[in-house]
């Protein structure tokens, strides 16, 4: 990227130059990006984004990063990353507003110590709040359409409001994975208040249980695939014989199928082969395709 652009830049917060993706995300896998930028406030992450549209400058919002696969490609742009400095949360009684780089671990026990009840199930999920409305992230049979009541986006150079119906959630989708140029500023909650020593067991059972069946040590993108409507993709993966299965440094976990790991330094090739891998043997088997839950970063078209 041109010096010109990268000073312009700095004046919208803290920015990184060449740094490595692999850095960036839970999963450990990804090659270099021009440049990562923290932006200072929610008027840095505004100005940032249309100096790049301005200047033709690729650019893309990441929350924590534990939903994304990346290429080892170079990224010749920047990565505008939220998780440190739009983190704030307010609390109004039964209603919470989120900055899009919160953290959904913390939410979810800040909002229990209030007694305030919705968000158990999150226990454990090292998403931000943006990043899990991006996907509709969900656990346990709940989701964050039950507690959303809407969300502040950046759409067309206007912040506006969209009702929880305007986001149109279904099973791990949003209306923001068809529209990738509205990003999410934060997000308004509506919880419930209950007895804080229910909220406190409930959250004990679901930690417990993330670490009884996960690899919570495992570099992950937790769940690699959806789950098929009459089939847990874990059980399919599972009755192929594939726990264990390895490509390289990439691994079927022998805690979690569903859980592809980066065990020991996996590049992207042995990540994707792997994926590639598992779908092919499940639909040789069962005729129906695995559909990645991760994000795909920077991939060829043809991939």
């Amino acid at each position: 990227m041109d010096s010109k652009h990268i000073e312009k830049l700095k004046q919208f917060g803290d920015l990184r130059e060449n740094v490595l993706l692999s850095t960036l995300t839970t999963l450990r896998i990804g090659g270099p990006v021009d440049g990562v930028l923290y932006p200072d406030s929610i008027f840095g992450l505004i100005y940032s984004i249309e100096y790049c549209n301005q200047n033709d400058i690729p650019c893309r919002v990441f929350g924590n990063g534990s939903n994304i696969l990346a290429s080892d490609d170079r990224y010749p742009g920047i990565i505008i990353k939220l998780s440190r400095t739009l983190q704030r949360t307010y609390l109004l009684g039964e209603k919470v507003f989120a900055e899009a780089g919160a953290s959904l671990i913390a939410l979810c026990h800040q909002i229990s110590q209030e007694g305030l009840t919705g968000l158990e199930w999150a226990a454990g999920i090292p998403a931000t709040v943006g990043g899990a409305t991006f996907m509709n992230a969900g656990a346990y049979l709940s989701s964050m359409r039950e507690s959303i009541e809407k969300v502040f986006v950046l759409k067309d150079g206007y912040c506006v409001w969209m009702s929880v119906d305007d986001c149109q959630f279904t099973y791990r989708k949003s209306i923001f994975q068809q529209h990738r140029d509205w990003i999410i500023v934060g997000v308004l909650f509506n919880f419930k208040y209950a007895d804080i020593n229910e909220i406190r067991t409930v959250l004990k059972k679901r930690q417990q249980q993330r670490l009884d069946t996960q690899p919570l040590q495992a570099y992950s993108c937790g769940s690699t695939f959806r789950n098929h409507p009459d089939h847990p993709s874990w059980k399919v993966i599972d009755s192929l014989g594939l726990r264990g299965y390895s490509i390289g440094g990439a691994q079927v976990s022998e805690k979690h199928t569903n859980f592809l790991i980066n065990k020991q330094h996996a590049s992207f090739d042995d990540m994707y082969k792997l994926i590639r891998h598992v779908q092919e043997e499940v639909y040789d088997k069962y005729n129906f395709e695995l559909i990645l839950e991760v994000e795909q970063f920077n991939w060829k078209t043809n991939q």
